[in-house]
């Protein structure tokens, strides 16, 4: 995802960084394991979020990412959101119908 997204985030001012890096569980307070279990956005004011609520926060800054920022903030579909995101997160490793173990 890093190579598709990043840069369309970086030019409005995000750093897209592995969850692995030595300073994420420090600026976090997140152990290894819960950084892994999804995206997480740290924002400048120190704030953590994380899953579907993460791409909520990012779609607020892409002009054609906005409709999905403006229906997440509805009850309904947010929990619709979060439901497709943690389904697809849980198969992550089964993506085109090959699987890997581990994301190895």
């Amino acid at each position: 995802m890093k190579g598709l997204l990043a840069p369309m985030f970086e030019k409005r001012g995000f750093h897209w960084e592995a969850l692995q890096a030595e300073w994420v569980g420090p600026a976090t307070g997140l152990s290894p394991a819960e950084l892994m279990e999804e995206i997480k956005v740290l924002t400048d004011e120190g704030k953590v979020i994380g899953g579907v609520d993460a791409w909520i926060y990012l779609a607020r800054f892409v002009w054609w990412m906005h409709p999905f920022y403006l229906l997440g903030s509805l009850p309904g579909f947010h929990a619709a959101f979060e439901y497709f995101y943690r389904t697809f997160a849980a198969n992550r490793y089964c993506v085109g119908g090959t699987c890997r173990i581990g994301g190895d």
